[in-house]
């Protein structure tokens, strides 16, 4: 048996330190804005199923006039399994009736899937590099990268997307590298099976994952590209092509059928829910470099803008160098190297032509990129392989120096990961001119704070948002709590407590009694910027 080396070990205690240190960070978190409306939504597919099967349709009724009726449910229906697993083992039954306990607890499946997802990147990154060391470097920068740890430690919704289509990659490219697609073997259709079952969960968690199908053409017409050059088209027959796609086709919907309640009155409801989704109705705007864009405008420059401050320096670099790739396929006779270099630019192309599709269909995004933050593992995939293709002694030291200033970064802005800016923008005023704490996790963390100030007594606080807010604050030291705005200030007559998030670097007092109680703020390393998230004020009455 053969003895692990120091480099084994090295990878074990990485992976034991990170998940300890993830597990932890995962659960200290606090609170989103969204998580609770997420649960809510998988308990109204959920009470509509349970009342069909009692024949009850009133439920089903809700669900069908519920403006997110078309919220994917296919990875809340596991979180919902864990919590209440978790509360079962821990011989505690209620907790799972402590709502807030239990969405915290929810985490911990949020980030294995963010685990699970660094190991596909890892799988893809060997397959592409035939290289072990630039792959687990590279398995390093990706999950200490802020921006998507940020989001692997919490986002129930974006990250699942996210290692589902990872997920579906691999399959993909399991198939394609191994040039299954003329083989008509057991194995093959088993791949094609796997890959159908994969891609039904990726649109049950969000109708969007209905994208992945650009990719599975891109490398579709690549394998064509190869079977021409092969002269390999004799082997595929009418009928093999009717049962692969058969093989593909009934599981793929069978799947998506079963996980969307909503679509089972009425099929045409999948075409609907991909047009509502990608159009959604809600007005929604985002601090865009110092400009307030909708999420209706200037899709080209919102999307340019954003990449270019949450893509690390390394990968930027990266993906300058991809047209080099494109040189070597062209002047290439080496068949596996030709393989490697097509998987490269074709998960390229593939994030491009996502793009462009998203502009030209005025896609609405909002919240910086995180509805699409499926891309950012494809684009990080394609420049670390671009740059070990270019130079490995560059890419070893430029992923080394990008690992060293990412933990850096988690350790400076935790919780608040997701608000990284490159390492090139934050040296810039400019920098203060982005939206930064979108889920509202300061507010949890701000009133944690206040539940620990002795002096502090007030009438009442006015939060916004207040439903995040209530989650943390201790309701018996402080009994009331308020939504902001919705209410005018000035007709207060006693001493009262002002919360809210900040979108620019100040702290303008909104009344002239108040004054600036507690800020919320976290430097990016290297930096002198602070980035502040929230103010708390408090004020006194403006009338007797």
């Amino acid at each position: 048996m053969p003895v692990p080396s120091f480099t084994s070990y090295l990878k074990y205690l990485f992976w034991i330190t990170f998940v300890l240190i993830g597990f932890w960070a995962a659960l200290d978190m606090g609170i989103g804005w969204d998580e609770e409306y997420e649960l809510n939504v998988y308990l109204l597919n959920s009470n509509a199923v349970k009342g069909l099967l009692n024949g009850d349709k009133n439920n089903y009724n809700i669900l069908l006039n519920h403006q997110d009726r078309y919220y994917g449910i296919g990875f809340h229906a596991l979180t919902h399994a864990f919590a209440y697993l978790i509360s079962y083992v821990s011989l505690n039954p209620d907790l799972f009736s402590i709502i807030g306990k239990q969405l915290l607890i929810k985490h911990i499946p949020i980030f294995f899937t963010f685990l699970l997802a660094g190991a596909l990147v890892y799988r893809i990154l060997v397959s592409i590099t035939n290289n072990h060391l630039i792959s687990f470097l590279g398995l390093i920068a990706f999950l200490l990268w802020p921006y998507l740890l940020g989001h692997g430690l919490m986002n129930i919704k974006d990250m699942p997307f996210l290692f589902a289509w990872l997920l579906c990659t691999y399959q993909a490219l399991l198939i394609f590298e191994r040039n299954l697609v003329v083989s008509s073997s057991k194995n093959f259709r088993k791949n094609i099976f796997i890959l159908a079952l994969l891609s039904g969960w990726l649109l049950t968690i969000r109708i969007s994952g209905i994208l992945i199908f650009i990719e599975y053409a891109v490398f579709g017409l690549l394998a064509f590209i190869q079977l021409g050059y092969k002269k390999s088209f004799q082997y595929i027959s009418i009928r093999s092509l009717l049962t692969t796609s058969l093989i593909f086709l009934l599981p793929f919907f069978l799947i998506v059928f079963l996980l969307y309640p909503i679509f089972w009155h009425n099929p045409i409801e999948f075409l609907n829910a991909i047009f509502y989704q990608s159009h959604n109705p809600i007005q929604m705007d985002t601090l865009t470099s110092g400009a307030i864009i909708s999420n209706r405008d200037f899709l080209l420059k919102y999307i340019l803008i954003w990449l270019g401050v949450k893509l690390p320096i390394v990968v930027l670099l990266g993906l300058a160098l991809t047209p080099l790739l494109l040189y070597k396929l062209i002047n290439t006779t080496d068949q596996q190297l030709r393989i490697r270099l097509e998987i490269v630019l074709g998960l390229f192309t593939t994030a491009v032509i996502i793009l462009v599709f998203l502009i030209v269909n005025r896609v609405h995004l909002y919240n910086e990129l995180r509805h699409i933050l499926f891309i950012f593992p494809l684009l990080f995939i394609v420049a670390i392989s671009s740059l070990y293709l270019f130079s490995k002694k560059l890419g070893v030291s430029l992923l080394v120096a990008s690992s060293i200033i990412f933990a850096v970064d988690d350790v400076k802005l935790h919780p608040y990961q997701y608000v990284y800016l490159n390492e090139a923008v934050r040296f810039f005023p400019i920098s203060q001119q982005f939206e930064k704490d979108y889920f509202a996790l300061s507010a949890g963390k701000t009133a944690a704070w206040l539940n620990e100030q002795p002096n502090v007594k007030t009438e009442c606080i006015y939060a916004s948002p207040v439903h995040v807010w209530l989650f943390q604050i201790n309701s018996k030291k402080f009994p009331c709590n308020q939504g902001y705005p919705g209410h005018d200030l000035n007709e207060e007559k006693a001493f009262f407590l002002l919360y809210g998030q900040v979108r620019k670097q100040d702290a303008r007092i909104p009344l002239p009694t108040c004054r600036l109680l507690h800020t919320e703020t976290r430097q990016l390393s290297f930096s002198s910027y602070e980035l502040q998230m929230s103010h708390l004020f408090a004020c006194e009455p403006t009338k007797n």
